[in-house]
């Protein structure tokens, strides 16, 4: 009788990857399981989705090289409901029951419910295949629309990115969101906050997006070349019959997991674009290595999501991890602070008062979406990144963050 793989990865999207090199450390009995090409009624991004995929490669390894312990297998998938999977594939169908099951499902970019079945544009301008076009409207004011809008701006074109809420990345700190915003107006990007989209006329060339504001303002007609949805990212869970477990998902469609990342169905887990965690190199690679550890029956820390870097490499570089010191503040901490740099470049880090840990880190300028590894490391054990060699103003922050002790209230 064969043996049951040990791990079985489901998908090709963020984190498919990483979890294969580190079955392969481990020796693991692995398969993955891919879509056939076009295999879905919503075609997701292989890999790492852009912007996320400019931080992959930034850090990327060697090429994996396949392993005899990984099987790679083409097909449409769909779980069984009793720990099995189902694969269609071109030989005939294949019946896989393996101790472990990872989901690593593709990314689809969120479509505007107002958007009707126009074929959404490509985000990444190098993406575009169409006429160049003069006016692009970019929709939605968070990391994706910031970064997508910062592509569009080339100089030779307007182009006008629209949050609906206050100001942009209303998740983000303000300072960090402050210095986006201002190398945004550098490259010439007009910035419309507040305003909603509502409807969209013209379905080729030159269109008209209706915006509403509220609060008896009259609505504005921008007119646009090309109108760019960049609201984010939702996983490609299409076809699986999730259903017929009792793996659960939020509003958004993200899985829910615990700290193993594990669902709600026994031995069922999902990392990547699957959960709503931040979607970075660091943090995937250590969710990739929690997943294997528990496949190969090692004891190993659990994931904690608070931590987890977020990064936004352009216009300007930013980083935040853990808390600010808004966030400690609204938590109970009494929060300290270092930061050191200057107006082009700085680190904060924040540390609890009372304890003296790092509970967070933010950092803006260059080389600020590269200390999101470090950032990770120093978050989970300080101690531990004792010995490492910190770039000047990391140093320096943590430093001052030590030894000033500059309280917030």
């Amino acid at each position: 009788m064969t043996e049951p793989d040990d791990l079985l990865i489901l998908g090709d999207g963020p984190g498919a990857c990483e979890t294969a090199k580190a079955a392969a450390r481990c020796g693991l009995r692995t398969r993955q399981v891919v879509p056939p090409p076009a295999s879905t009624a919503h075609p997701g991004t292989e890999g790492w989705p852009w912007p996320f995929a400019a931080g992959a490669e930034v850090a990327s390894e060697p090429a994996f090289e396949p392993t005899a312990s990984l099987e790679t297998i083409e097909g449409a998938a769909w779980l069984t409901g009793d720990g099995g999977v189902m694969v269609r594939t071109a030989a005939g169908p294949l019946h896989l029951r393996p101790r472990r099951l990872v989901l690593t499902p593709r990314a689809r970019p969120i479509k505007p419910a107002w958007w009707g079945a126009n074929q959404m544009p490509p985000i990444a301008p190098l993406e575009f295949t169409g006429p160049d076009p003069t006016c692009v409207l970019v929709l939605g004011g968070g990391q994706t629309g910031v970064e997508a809008a910062a592509g569009w701006a080339d100089g030779h074109r307007r182009v006008v990115l629209v949050e609906p809420q206050g100001r942009l990345l209303p998740d983000w700190d303000d300072d960090l969101a402050a210095s986006v915003q201002a190398a945004l107006a550098v490259r010439g990007v007009t910035v419309l906050t507040g305003w909603r989209a509502t409807a969209l006329s013209g379905e080729v060339g030159p269109t008209t997006v209706r915006l509403r504001h509220g609060g008896g303002v009259e609505d504005r007609l921008e007119p646009a070349d090309l109108v760019v949805p960049a609201l984010g990212w939702r996983p490609d869970l299409a076809g699986l019959a999730l259903e017929r477990t009792r793996a659960l998902s939020d509003r958004f469609g993200f899985l829910q997991v615990d700290s193993r990342l594990e669902t709600a169905e026994p031995r069922l887990h999902a990392l990547g674009v699957a959960i709503a965690v931040p979607l970075t190199r660091a943090a995937v690679t250590r969710q990739a290595g929690l997943v294997v550890a528990c496949a190969a029956g090692h004891g190993t820390a659990p994931l904690r999501y608070g931590l987890m870097p977020r990064v936004i490499r352009g216009p300007h570089a930013v980083l935040t991890a853990g808390l600010t010191v808004a966030d400690a503040r609204a938590r109970g901490f009494r929060a300290a602070c270092g930061r050191a740099g200057d107006e082009l470049g700085w680190v904060r880090c924040v540390r609890d008062a009372e304890t003296g840990a790092l509970i967070g880190l933010q950092a803006a300028g260059p080389g600020a979406a590269d200390l999101a590894e470090v950032a990770l490391e120093l978050l989970t054990d300080e101690g531990a990144a004792a010995g490492t060699v910190f770039p000047a103003a990391l140093g320096e922050a943590l430093r001052r963050s030590t030894e000033g002790m500059v309280c917030d209230g």
